[in-house]
């Protein structure tokens, strides 16, 4: 009785240490096709997400990534952009940057899901819980240079962008660049205000003194706000790129009470 007990303990133990090993986390390699997964993923999970630029881009570190249960958990911090041309620069106009896990089928690599932080006070819990303690303090304390990282790879999206358009222009942040607010010249807080609300008018043209450009059914028009200072009015434009006379549409705004005059 006392040997039937022993195997079966012993086979006990055997099972046990079976489904451990089920169960445990197998570290993956990094590989360029794994860099290529968290590229597409990024991409095709925040292109609805944020104000639609003309070029959308990513960024990714990724600090490593295991196998478990069958699902494949990449561990990263991501960065999104949409690039737009403004004043003839092309600017990063919208997107985030945040940490993210991406849970793949590791059979077929199919996309499950992706995790996000919470806001708040619950972004610390909410990494503590979706990373592996080893890269906890990693994720929450990225470096200048990880950050310079990540720019340059949103960077080259955009240089590559340009190049497939046959473009040249200086790419960069919104914060790189100068632009000219009704502000600065003198028009009051009140009527500028009211300006960012006239969207039935102006929704499309840019806030500042200066342009923008919006493809638009394949076609690249130019939205410009002028400032006419002799007679305080803010002049909206729409022309098609590189053909300023085909003027398709111009708005005057009185500068000093806000209202439309035609």
């Amino acid at each position: 009785m006392k040997h039937i007990k022993t195997v079966f303990i012993t086979l006990l133990s055997v099972f046990l240490l079976l489904c451990g090993c089920s169960n445990s986390a197998k570290s993956e390699s990094i590989t360029p096709e794994l860099e290529e997964l968290v590229s597409q993923a990024i991409l095709n999970d925040n292109q609805s997400a944020y104000y639609e630029g003309e070029c959308p881009a990513e960024g990714h570190i990724i600090f490593g990534a295991e196998t478990k249960n069958n699902t494949t958990y990449v561990y990263t911090y991501i960065s999104y952009a949409n690039f737009g041309f403004e004043n003839g620069n092309f600017v990063d106009v919208s997107g985030g940057s945040m940490p993210a896990v991406f849970e793949f089928n590791s059979a077929d690599y199919e996309l499950i899901n992706v995790a996000y932080p919470e806001d708040g006070d619950l972004y610390a819990p909410s990494i503590k819980k979706m990373f592996p303690k080893k890269y906890v303090s990693e994720v929450m304390n990225l470096s200048d240079a990880d950050y310079n990282n990540l720019n340059l790879q949103l960077d080259q999206y955009a240089q590559a962008y340009l190049n497939s358009i046959n473009r040249e222009a200086v790419i960069g942040r919104m914060a790189d660049f100068d632009y000219v607010l009704p502000t600065d010249l003198g028009i009051s807080v009140e009527v500028s205000n009211a300006l960012v609300e006239m969207d039935k008018y102006i929704s499309n043209y840019p806030y500042w003194i200066g342009n923008k450009e919006v493809v638009q059914n394949g076609v690249r028009y130019v939205y410009e706000v002028a400032f006419d200072k002799e007679n305080n009015n803010l002049i909206y434009s729409k022309y098609e790129y590189g053909n300023p006379d085909s003027l398709y549409e111009r708005i005057l705004i009185d500068s000093l009470t806000g209202k439309r005059i035609k």
